[in-house]
C-alpha cells in the first residue's frame, strides 16, 4: 500500500501564520468595542478641621462678696497657662494671677476702697469684663481692756478681741500694711511703762525708761513711731525710725501723732515753751519743730491727717477770755475753731480729710458736773452728736471708707464702766459688754 505523501512545510507554516493573524485580528477588535465602563471610585475625603474657637470667654466668678485676702475663682475658656499672661483688674487695681489653668485662674482679693468692683480678664490681645464683686470692708479697732486687775492691750477684728499685750499694757494706734498687722501703745515692765509696738502679735520694745508709744505708720519697709519718754524726770516728744530713738524737743513735750509724705515724716504733738504755754508743734523729719498758730493760751495738737500736700493738725486751743477749751484744728498752721469756749470744754480727737470734706471727732462737754461729755464729730464745722449726754462718752478716732464715717471711742454704762464702742453713721456697735472698762483709740478699715 502506498503512503500517502506529506504536505510540504512551508503550507504549514503558512497556515498556522494565517490562524495566528485571525486571533490577532480577533482580540483587536475586541479591545475596539469595549461596551460600558464605570466610573472609577475616587478614595474617601476626609474633611478639613473646624477652625479652633480662641475667644476669649467667662463662665463664672465666685465667690460674689469677699473680704481683703479671699480667694476669687474665675472660670472660663481661652485662658493661658501661664499665669503671667493673664491680667487681672479688680477696680483700678491690677492684681497678679496666684494660679492659671487653660480654664481656671485664682487671684487674692487685695483691699479695695469701694463696696463694688469690677473685674475684668486681660490675656494678650482679647478683654472681657467679668461682673462685680461686692467688697465687705474688715473692721480694726485698738485699745485695752481691764481684766479686773490690770488692763491688756488689744485690737477687735470685726468685733472679735485678739491679745497683743499681757497685762497692764495698753494700745493706742495701729496701721495695716499688707498682711501685717501693726498696734503701739505700752508695756508695763517691773513698775515702768515701755513704748512698744506689735507687729503680727511680736513685741518690739522701743522704750528705755517710763515712755509710750502714742502712733505708729508703716512707709515701705519702715516703721514710724511717736510718742514720748521721760528723760531727766521730764517727758520728751520722742520719734522712732525703725526702732532707732530721736529726741525731738528737750523737756515738756509729747509726739501724739505721727504720718509721713514721700520720704518726709511728720509728729504732731505739744511742748511747753519758755513763758509755761503748751503750744502745738509740728516737727519734720527730726528738724526743730514749727509751733502751730500764735496764741498766749494752752493748745494742744493730738492728731495729723495729710491729704493733696496740705497738713492737717486737730486738737484744742483755749479761748482767750475764759480759757476754757475750744475744740479745733489746724491746716497748714492756721486754726479754725469748731466751739467757741464760751458754754462748754470740748477737744478734737482725730482728723480725717476726704477731698474737701474735713472729718473731726472729738467730745463736748456742758460746764456742769451733770452733763457728762457727749461724744460727736463735725463735718465741714457742722457737729454731729453720736451720744445723748445721759452717760459720759468720747470718740478718740475717725475714718472714712467710701461714703460711711465711722468713730470709735466709749461709754459709760449706768454701773459707770466704759463701754468700748464704735459708731457707723451714727448707729453705735458694742465691742465689749461693760464687765470691765475698755476704750478704743484707733480705728481703721481694709
Amino acid at each position: 500500500m502506498k503512503l500517502p505523501f506529506p504536505k510540504p512545510l512551508n503550507v504549514i507554516i503558512i497556515a498556522i501564520t494565517a490562524l495566528s493573524m485571525f486571533c490577532l485580528i480577533s482580540c483587536h477588535n475586541d479591545n475596539d468595542n469595549p461596551g460600558p465602563v464605570k466610573p472609577p471610585i475616587p478614595p474617601p475625603v476626609t474633611p478639613p478641621d473646624p477652625p479652633k474657637d480662641t475667644t476669649l470667654k467667662i463662665t463664672s466668678i465666685s465667690p460674689a462678696t469677699v473680704h481683703y485676702g479671699d480667694t476669687i475663682v474665675i472660670d472660663g475658656k481661652n485662658f493661658s497657662a501661664a499665669a503671667a499672661d493673664n491680667v487681672i483688674t479688680i477696680g483700678a487695681l491690677t492684681v497678679p494671677v496666684v494660679t492659671g489653668s487653660n480654664t481656671s485662674l485664682k487671684v487674692i482679693t487685695p483691699a479695695l476702697t469701694s463696696t463694688t468692683s469690677e473685674v475684668r480678664v486681660t490675656v494678650r490681645s482679647q478683654s472681657v469684663t467679668v461682673g462685680n464683686i461686692a467688697y465687705v470692708p474688715d473692721i480694726f479697732v485698738a485699745g485695752y481692756e481691764n481684766n479686773g486687775a490690770n488692763s491688756i492691750a488689744k485690737y477687735w477684728k470685726n468685733g472679735s478681741a485678739i491679745a497683743v499685750g499681757p497685762v497692764a499694757s495698753a494700745a493706742y494706734s495701729m496701721f495695716l500694711s499688707g498682711n501685717d498687722v501693726y498696734v503701739a501703745g505700752y508695756v508695763r515692765n517691773t513698775n515702768t511703762n515701755l513704748a512698744t509696738y506689735w507687729k503680727n502679735g511680736s513685741a518690739i520694745t522701743l522704750g528705755v525708761g517710763e515712755s509710750a508709744a502714742k502712733s505708729i505708720f508703716i512707709s515701705g519697709d519702715d516703721v514710724h513711731v511717736s510718742g514720748w519718754e521721760i528723760i531727766n524726770g521730764f517727758d520728751n516728744a520722742r520719734y522712732w525710725k525703725n526702732g532707732a530713738a530721736f529726741q525731738l524737743d528737750p523737756a515738756n513735750s509729747s509726739g501724739n501723732a505721727v504720718a509721713v509724705m514721700g520720704t518726709d515724716a511728720y509728729v504732731i504733738g505739744s511742748r511747753r515753751s519758755s513763758q509755761g504755754v503748751f503750744e502745738p508743734v509740728l516737727w519734720k523729719n527730726n528738724e526743730p519743730g514749727t509751733v502751730l498758730g500764735v496764741n498766749n493760751q494752752h493748745r494742744f495738737a493730738y492728731a495729723i491727717f495729710i491729704s493733696g500736700g496740705d497738713i492737717y493738725a486737730a486738737g484744742t486751743q483755749n479761748n482767750a477770755v475764759t480759757g476754757q477749751p475750744m475744740a479745733t484744728y489746724w491746716k497748714n498752721g492756721e486754726p479754725v475753731h469748731l466751739t467757741d469756749g464760751t458754754l462748754t470744754d470740748a477737744v478734737a480727737t482725730s482728723i480725717f480729710v476726704s477731698g474737701t470734706t474735713i472729718y473731726v471727732a472729738g467730745y463736748e462737754a456742758q460746764h456742769d458736773p451733770a452733763r457728762p461729755p457727749v461724744a460727736k464729730y463735725w463735718k465741714n464745722g457742722a457737729e454731729i452728736n453720736l451720744t445723748d449726754g445721759s452717760k459720759a462718752a468720747y470718740a478718740n478716732s475717725i475714718y472714712l471708707w467710701e461714703n460711711d464715717v465711722y468713730i470709735v471711742g466709749d461709754e459709760e454704762n449706768p454701773g459707770g464702766a466704759k463701754i468700748l464702742k464704735y459708731w457707723k453713721n451714727g448707729t453705735p456697735i458694742n465691742l465689749t459688754d461693760g464687765t470691765y472698762p475698755a476704750t478704743g483709740y484707733c480705728i481703721v478699715l481694709r
